[in-house]
Formats: C-alpha cells, structure tokens, sequence
C-alpha cells in the first residue's frame, strides 16, 4: 500500500511538471524560429585597391550605406573620367588616403531617396554629383553642401561625404551631365575668378584638342 501511494504521488508530481515542460519547449521554439535581421543590400562599386596601373582597378560588391538627415542617395546612371581620377590611381592626391577606397569624383543618375531635412531635391529628379571620391558606384549616397551654410552645423563622423550636386540640365543627356562638372567647373573659375577675363582679352587654351 505504501509503495502505491510513492507511485500515485510521483505520477501527480510529473503531470504537474509536463505543462511547464511544453510550455519552456514552445519559448524555445519561438525564439530559434525568430527571423534573423536581413543582410544590407549591397552594391556594385569600382574600387582602386592600391596605387599603380589599372591593375589594382576592381569592381566589388560593398555594403549599401543608408540614408541619414540631410543625406540623399543616388542610383547613378553615368560616371565621369577625367585628370582627377588618373592622379588619383597613381597615388598624387594624398587628401584622399590610402587604398582601397570607392574611386570616382562626378557622376549623375537619380535620386531615390531622400533623408529628413532635404528641401532642396526630390525622389525621382536627376542630378549631377561631385565629390572627392567614391562616385564610381551603382547608388551613391551623399551630404548635397547647402548653397548657405547652416551655422553651428558640424559634419558627423560617420556621415556620408559631402559633393556638390545639382539638377541636371535637360539640354544635357545623361552621359554628358557625367562628365559635365570637372570639365565646366575648373574652366569657368579660372577665367572668371583668377584671369578674369573680359570682352576683347586674348586667350590661350592648351590642348584644346
């Protein structure tokens, strides 16, 4: 009699305990099927990988940066080439650091994204980017500099970089407006700001050709 009344209670004991058995085996459950955080998009750029020929020019799969205040992110559709980008390759722009870092300094595409405080562009409208590097890549996001600067307003250090950008001008197509700005930008300065050219002057232009 003794030895069923042990059995009986260790049958209740173990019944009690059962629920609370399943029920810790449904937490774990639930928590190993939670979804796991999705990877970052990635995107195409072209990266220079160390000083030199065209050797050490790579097209990689990097991370794609996202959006923050005051930044707008571009799906380019053209780049432009020009002196920059060749002294940039052979390592005589030492503002630019060391490799490997995104090369490219003009591009032009669309805008796909805008973050809070942009006033100035919108989703859908083409522009024309400039910046010191890393435009050579299929989304290209940037800090548009602000034609009056904000005061008090200081660059995170984790920001995106900041380039000049402007819409595009429609007499240009979309290849043009690429390779548009280092062309018209350094020309224009030098003639109206430190030649200051006037009607009648006499003008030398080398390689013209």
């Amino acid at each position: 009699e003794f030895i069923l009344n042990v059995m009986a209670a260790e049958g209740e004991e173990t019944k009690q305990q059962s629920p609370k058995k399943e029920a810790e085996g449904a937490q774990k459950e639930v928590k190993e099927e939670a979804p796991a955080a999705p990877p970052p998009k990635q995107t195409k750029s072209v990266v220079l990988t160390g000083f030199g020929g065209p050797k050490y020019v790579r097209v990689q799969s990097k991370d794609q940066r996202t959006v923050g205040k005051g930044e707008i992110a571009i799906d380019v559709e053209a780049c432009g080439v020009g002196f920059q980008d060749l002294m940039t390759r052979q390592g005589l722009l030492e503002f630019l650091g060391k490799p490997p870092f995104v090369m490219g300094s003009e591009c032009a595409g669309k805008v796909v994204e805008v973050g809070e405080g942009v006033t100035s562009f919108k989703v859908g409208e083409e522009v024309i980017a400039l910046v010191d590097s890393g435009a050579w890549t299929e989304h290209l996001v940037v800090k548009p500099i602000p034609e009056k600067p904000v005061e008090g307003e200081t660059e995170a250090a984790n920001g995106a970089p900041p380039a000049l950008v402007f819409h595009k001008p429609a007499s240009l197509s979309i290849n043009q407006a690429a390779a548009f700005l280092m062309a018209y930008l350094p020309a224009y300065l030098l003639l109206h700001k430190v030649a200051c050219v006037r009607a009648g002057d006499t003008v030398l232009v080398h390689s013209a050709g």
